[in-house]
């Protein structure tokens, strides 16, 4: 895991994964939790991908700005990384256009691996969709992970000071479902954590989710585990575009003290997984 002594600054390059329920203020609030610094801005426009990125006069001001960054967070769109055909041009940009720019920027650069679709790939609508790549929430996951490292061994010679590192948010979704399972509840009942990680469109993150993810991205870029942070997040102005999305008489769900203890555990667990999370 990568750490920096006086502060941290991060640069945010994805799509709604990001600012679905404010994921950089849930990290924030973590890392202010322990009195530490840190600086964050985003270009994370809904379904964007990194052939889209490329081509984005937001996200190469974004790579020029200052304060200097010290770490630069890179998401595809949640389709495109496990789809061997469809990720060519994302492998392509990586090389041609991210790579040298990365190189140039200096930061460590942070893959966010996200996770497999609640119950198999669905479409922007939540409907079922690419079936025959994605069938299940686990095949999703296992080649979403795969098509993660893909990019990092096409990263990583740009930046040969720094070892790429890879967010395994994916994996601890995988890790909740498992738990479910291993305490024989039916991880797609509505009353299962594993379903709560989601909103009712099936793929995007709740709260909870979210939560999961910030725990995450915290041991990545502080090398500490999130085990013990006092730090829940609460309502926020996303909310209101949700409510917009899935309905008047939506509301998310707050995470409980005892949930945030058990998801900071699952992110401990999921960064101990394989080698390549940490520096």
């Amino acid at each position: 895991m990568a750490s920096t002594d006086d502060y941290t600054a991060v640069a945010f390059i994805g799509n709604s994964y990001i600012y679905f329920n404010e994921l950089p203020t849930q990290i924030q609030g973590l890392f202010d939790s322990t009195q530490t610094v840190i600086k964050t801005a985003q270009v994370t426009p809904g379904g964007q991908t990194l052939s889209g990125h490329s081509s984005d006069d937001k996200v190469a001001a974004l790579l020029c700005n200052s304060p200097p960054w010290t770490h630069v967070i890179m998401q595809d769109n949640s389709r495109i990384p496990g789809d061997e055909a469809a990720r060519v041009a994302s492998e392509a940009v990586l090389h041609e256009h991210f790579g040298p720019a990365l190189n140039r920027v200096g930061a460590t650069v942070v893959l966010y691996s996200t996770w497999g679709h609640r119950d198999g790939c669905v479409g922007m609508d939540g409907t079922p969709s690419r079936r025959d790549i994605y069938p299940s929430f686990e095949v999703m996951l296992e080649k979403l992970t795969a098509g993660y490292l893909r990019y990092a061994e096409i990263l990583q010679p740009f930046v040969p000071d720094k070892k790429v590192l890879i967010a395994p948010v994916g994996q601890a979704f995988g890790l909740v479902k498992l738990d479910e399972c291993a305490a024989g509840r039916d991880p797609l009942n509505h009353q299962s954590l594993f379903y709560r990680l989601y909103v009712p469109d099936n793929f995007h993150p709740s709260r909870i989710g979210t939560y999961l993810a910030a725990c995450v991205f915290y041991g990545v870029l502080s090398g500490k585990s999130p085990v013990g942070l006092s730090y829940i997040p609460r309502g926020c102005a996303h909310d209101t575009r949700l409510q917009k999305k899935f309905g008047e008489d939506w509301r998310p769900e707050e995470v409980s003290p005892s949930t945030a203890s058990y998801l900071q555990e699952v992110a401990h667990r999921a960064l101990g997984t394989q080698p390549w999370y940490a520096a």
